[in-house]
């Protein structure tokens, strides 16, 4: 029989430990996981209340516009954590090219609270993006 003591216990070491790592790829046209990368990746870790992108992307400019939608993130991982922020995020997005005309901002990435994943200041001369950032969420 299982004490309320032990429960709790578990509780606690559970809070410690990351959700299961969600792949939020393939990527929309124009968009892939660079190569050795398996994908692009989405962790809720509960003791932080804060869901970690790493992705390291490949682009052949083509869909590099502002606001072009890149994925879709899924609302819950595979432990029913919530993945979407309540309002849009952005998460910075070091790229090897700098977007240069209209007008340039810096190179982000956008995660709205519906979960569409969005770029901003890509050059379409750029051919890669990475980023390894976080964002607070609130559960359900």
């Amino acid at each position: 029989m299982t004490s309320e003591k032990s429960y709790s216990t578990a509780q606690r070491l559970d809070a410690l430990f990351p959700g299961t790592p969600l792949k939020w790829n393939p990527l929309n046209a124009g968009w892939s996981v660079r190569a050795p990368f398996t994908g692009a990746w989405a962790t809720y870790y509960p003791l932080l209340g804060r869901v970690f992108i790493d992705a390291s992307m490949a682009t052949d400019g083509s869909n590099c516009g502002d606001g072009t939608e890149i994925a879709k993130l899924a609302h819950f991982d595979a432990d029913g954590n919530n993945l979407w922020p309540a309002q849009g995020v952005v998460l910075p997005l070091p790229t090897d090219r700098l977007q240069s005309s209209g007008l340039p901002r810096p190179p982000a990435l956008h995660i709205g609270p519906g979960g569409s994943i969005t770029v901003f200041g890509i050059s379409t001369a750029a051919t890669r993006a990475d980023c390894c950032a976080s964002y607070t969420v609130a559960q359900l």
